[in-house]
């Protein structure tokens, strides 16, 4: 029985260590990014800290074109040109450009655990050292692929935060903030921002629709928000475009799914010119799309009348966890297919729903729904690094298309 009930998700969940390094002792090759969530739906002042922030960081931003390989060899506390300490995030775009799946070696090699992956073994050796001997080896080799690109520098803090290229377009996070604000006022679009989050020099701001709305009530009766809203993000450090796409989110964890991307930069630049232009013409697609893709009160509904087979007996119940871990591991990271199945099977939606495992427990698990994946996906993808989250969110918006088909 225990191993069917770990299968069901009802082992004891510990803290995702998804950022965490193996070994902590001496210098690290690279720094994790700071991961920054202001409420701003809560806390009045958030808004005000948020802009602070972006103001602190162009401020202390510098671009720097590669000429020699000087500018760019590590010294042997890993340092660049003796002073800047490398982030995950430009290690990892730095070993893109030199060899292909590099960034997975290194990572392994320095006790790192970059973007988005999460190793379960912690008993490698590893050296700091030995990473910047084979980096630096690699950039001799191969200096003619980074020659000309641009290290994005935090001065004050010491920092290499970013690894971009030649056609590198830089867009202020303060100034798109500014213009969104702007837009958002001068179109008369009915949106409050509810969230901002910065990770390092990548920033998400998080939009709720006041004309979209759905509700839910929990087995006591209280209400459940959700709604409709707008996704805006960009990237200072590259890796990530300027883009606009469609949201949804549950007000009571400000758990949230997002559609694809779209972005202005696929517009014809020749036909719609300037900021403002562009941002009322993505507005406007994504509130077409937004009436047109599904009604979200509907939607919700539809998802709480599909069952996800779990329940009856105990055989039963651990086939069908297993099949649907399966399920979600072909779309989603593990770490987040683990804990969302574990919370869907185990708590439901609500706390008032929750079942403890025992051995006639199973019985009560058959009312879980596909609403409740849904709830638990987009919960549990806040705890992870944006590459896991934002795939965990894409899928929980899929979800929400009735895109959960046969084939996943």
């Amino acid at each position: 029985m225990a191993r069917r009930l770990r299968a069901g998700g009802a082992r004891q969940i510990k803290p995702h260590r998804a950022y965490s390094n193996s070994r902590e002792q001496g210098p690290l090759l690279a720094v994790r990014p700071k991961v920054r969530v202001f409420n701003i739906k809560k806390d009045a002042g958030a808004e005000i800290a948020f802009l602070k922030r972006l103001e602190q960081q162009e401020s202390c931003l510098q671009r720097f074109k590669i000429a020699n390989e000087s500018d760019i060899l590590l010294d042997h506390n890993g340092l660049v040109q003796g002073r800047y300490r490398l982030t995950t995030h430009a290690l990892r775009q730095l070993c893109h450009r030199l060899v292909p799946y590099l960034p997975i070696v290194i990572s392994q090699l320095a006790g790192l655990k970059l973007e988005g992956r999460y190793d379960r073994d912690d008993r490698w050796d590893v050296s700091v050292a030995t990473c910047a001997r084979w980096l630096n080896d690699l950039i001799k080799l191969r200096f003619d692929r980074i020659r000309r690109q641009q290290l994005i520098l935090d001065l004050r803090a010491g920092r290499v935060d970013g690894f971009v290229g030649t056609t590198y377009a830089y867009t202020s996070n303060l100034v798109m903030f500014h213009e969104i604000r702007r837009g958002m006022e001068r179109h008369g679009y009915h949106a409050r921002m509810v969230e901002s989050r910065l990770h390092g020099r990548a920033m998400w701001l998080c939009f709720i629709d006041l004309d979209r709305s759905a509700i839910r009530r929990s087995p006591s009766g209280k209400p459940d928000r959700f709604h409709g809203g707008f996704q805006f993000s960009n990237s200072e450090a590259g890796g990530l475009v300027p883009c606009a796409r469609l949201s949804v989110m549950r007000l009571r964890d400000r758990a949230t799914a997002v559609d694809s991307r779209y972005s202005w930069e696929w517009l014809p630049k020749s036909r719609v010119r300037g900021f403002d232009q562009r941002l009322d013409r993505i507005m406007t697609a994504l509130l077409a799309r937004s009436r047109v893709e599904f009604d979200l009160q509907r939607q919700l509904d539809t998802l709480a009348d599909c069952g996800l087979g779990l329940g009856g007996t105990e055989v039963e119940h651990g086939r069908a966890a297993d099949a649907l871990l399966k399920r979600l591991k072909r779309v989603i990271y593990s770490g987040i297919a683990d804990r969302a199945v574990g919370r869907a099977t185990w708590r439901g939606s609500y706390r008032e729903s929750e079942v403890l495992p025992s051995a006639d427990c199973f019985g009560e698990l058959r009312c879980r729904t596909v609403l409740d994946l849904y709830n638990a996906v987009a919960c549990e993808a806040r705890r992870f690094s944006p590459i896991a989250r934002e795939a965990a969110e894409r899928f929980a918006y899929r979800l929400l298309l009735d895109k959960f088909s046969s084939r996943y």
